[in-house]
């Protein structure tokens, strides 16, 4: 496929919308344990930027500033790369689409390009240089599949790669490309036009050709029909991790037996992308044996451990992603008292947040060992801590509410008037200045 058009353009300033800073120190929809006295200021070195990335149930974008409440800009429709690198978006019409890169500090266009086909964004690479895109909406989710015979699927770059349109045989989805963007990992619904089951294939970009994904479990079947429950990603962008469920057929499984009797069982799936190989984790019961909605996961910064959090059977596992191994489980009985999707932020290597109907715990990573608990009004759709680390932000209802890591207490809210759902994207990481799209004619 070649590239229609190019044109750079600039982005007039997105009206403002201003968060309104709620300077209250009792908590408004956070009842905290503890009575909060510190003040607005804090203390930050100059070189870390806390300001924070959040998008809505629309898929807007926008950068907040707690300094002072103020949203900065706000983009439409925008899919953030995994590295914070850009934010990119489309435009189609007519038979073709615009895909635009925006700097994820000022929202300003860096560049854009025009490629044939109406196309919405499915995937980023790692390291945001690369984009899959396919014809038509994106739909429910990446485990909903159509009904379709033949896959188009295009591949575009945010640098002077030329842009490649491949026509596949049979159902296919995509989920992440690899560390060097030489592939893209793929799912492959069977049979096409009425899926039941699902393989983890990988298309080479070079070639187009579909291979197999390689795993060192050759004793198990590659076709799965898990449904996937969460997802992250290495923060160094070298593995995928998704957590998946699956209905109970009575047949054993190595690690993931448990009670024989229960439903279903749990276990997460880990993709290689440097050595390109998969490999499946199988968690113990009763993780994921009671509400299959309710388990979430998260991942350390650094990358070494891996925290599955049920609030469904109130259970948390912590998993060494070297050794591909389960290190310790604990029940949480704080966890149960909803049956709410589980939230779970790994701040370091001390400690973790969780959150699920009710409650915002403190965990600490080593023991499993509660530390500190609140009462929460309402779902938290979102955990985070600030990139100088002082502060936990916990997004609930159309707002944010501030706390200090430290003493416990409530620093400020957030409050986005007309967002009733928000997401932590976290801090932004840098600008895509250098590396605007560029024409591969």
């Amino acid at each position: 496929m070649e590239t229609i058009d190019l044109r750079w353009e600039s982005v007039p300033p997105v009206g403002d919308r201003r968060p309104r800073r709620n300077r209250r120190l009792a908590l408004a929809g956070l009842v905290v344990a503890v009575v909060a006295t510190a003040t607005w200021a804090l203390t930050r070195p100059e070189a870390v930027d806390d300001r924070l990335l959040v998008v809505d149930e629309e898929g807007a974008v926008s950068l907040l500033d707690p300094a002072t409440g103020a949203s900065l800009f706000e983009v439409p429709g925008a899919t953030p790369t995994p590295d914070r690198s850009a934010l990119l978006t489309t435009d189609s019409g007519d038979g073709s689409t615009v895909l635009s890169s925006r700097d994820p500090v000022t929202g300003a266009v860096t560049g854009s390009t025009v490629l044939s086909g109406e196309l919405t964004i499915r995937t980023v690479s790692p390291r945001g240089g690369a984009v899959a895109l396919m014809p038509g909406p994106k739909g429910e989710g990446l485990y909903q599949a159509g009904s379709r015979a033949h896959t188009s699927l295009t591949v575009s770059y945010l640098d002077q790669r030329k842009p490649r349109t491949y026509d596949l045989p049979g159902n296919i989805e995509p989920e992440m490309f690899s560390y060097d963007e030489g592939a893209l990992f793929v799912l492959q619904f069977e049979p096409p036009l009425d899926p039941t089951s699902y393989v983890v294939r990988r298309l080479d970009l070079a070639t187009g050709e579909l291979r197999d994904t390689e795993s060192p479990q050759v004793e198990l079947n590659p076709r799965m029909r898990a449904t996937a429950r969460a997802q992250v990603l290495h923060p160094g962008g070298t593995h995928l991790y998704t957590l998946y469920t699956v209905p109970n057929d009575g047949q054993p499984v190595d690690g993931g037996d448990g009670d024989e009797a229960s439903p279903r069982y749990a276990f997460v799936h880990i993709i290689d992308l440097v050595e390109e190989w998969s490999y499946c984790l199988f968690l113990p019961a009763p993780i994921g044996t009671i509400d299959e909605a309710a388990v979430g996961l998260g991942v350390s910064p650094d990358g070494s451990r891996l925290v599955v959090a049920d609030a469904g059977s109130a259970t948390i596992a912590r998993v060494d992603t070297e050794e591909l191994a389960v290190e310790s489980t604990s029940r949480v009985d704080a966890l149960s008292q909803d049956q709410s999707k589980a939230a779970v932020s790994v701040a370091d290597d001390r400690t973790l947040y969780l959150s699920a109907g009710g409650q915002l715990l403190e965990v600490d990573l080593a023991t499993l060992a509660v530390r500190f608990a609140w009462d929460v009004q309402g779902t938290v759709t979102g955990l985070g801590v600030s990139a100088s680390g002082e502060e936990l932000r916990v997004a609930h209802h159309g707002r944010i509410t501030l706390i200090d890591r430290a003493t416990h207490q409530e620093i400020g809210v957030l409050e986005v008037p007309g967002r009733d759902n928000v997401s932590l994207l976290g801090p932004p990481r840098g600008s895509v200045t250098e590396f605007p799209l560029e024409c591969a004619c």
